[in-house]
């Protein structure tokens, strides 16, 4: 599936929610322009796509405990994800038309990322990443390859270490 950080948003930025018409789904669950909201939407976004929980976004998938392994595995690959490409891939190749918008958004909110990779470094300390169920290799094989080969400490403080470098060269407005 590429490095896709959640179930509900592809490698290729695309959000697949139902509410948008992205998700195959029941015709009561999809976007009606004569009822539906923007709020609806919104809401949709932060319960789903930015959630903590995003094994039990799968569908079929609801059954698996928040505190469960996989989860916890599942969780690992999409903060990996986030620091390798929604953060580091961003701030070095960020969409043209939105450039400056992007640059500024991490050069505020920089030392609020920091404070959010020490939590996952240390969450990865003593963690083994096995990868084991077919969900989670299935969902991102070229993370969970990463975190099973060099584990997950190691994995996150390269990470971390090479998306500093891009964080100090934004300039703070």
């Amino acid at each position: 599936m590429g490095q896709s950080g959640n179930p509900n948003l592809y490698h290729t930025w695309n959000v697949c929610l139902s509410i948008i018409n992205t998700w195959d789904c029941e015709p009561e669950e999809m976007w009606k322009p004569s009822y539906s909201t923007l709020l609806q939407v919104f809401v949709s976004i932060q319960s789903l796509v930015m959630t903590q929980e995003v094994i039990q976004m799968e569908p079929c998938h609801e059954h698996y405990e928040i505190g469960s392994k996989a989860n916890m595995e599942y969780s690992m690959i999409v903060e990996y994800a986030n620091i390798k490409y929604a953060i580091t891939g961003m701030i070095q190749n960020p969409p043209v038309e939105f450039a400056d918008i992007v640059r500024k958004h991490f050069a505020i909110k920089k030392e609020k990322t920091l404070e959010s990779f020490e939590k996952w470094l240390k969450k990865a300390e003593n963690f083994e990443f096995t990868g084991c169920d077919p969900l989670i290799r299935g969902h991102n094989c070229v993370t969970a390859d990463i975190l099973e080969a060099y584990g997950p400490y190691s994995a996150f403080k390269e990470a971390i270490e090479e998306c500093k470098v891009w964080l100090d060269t934004l300039q703070e407005i």
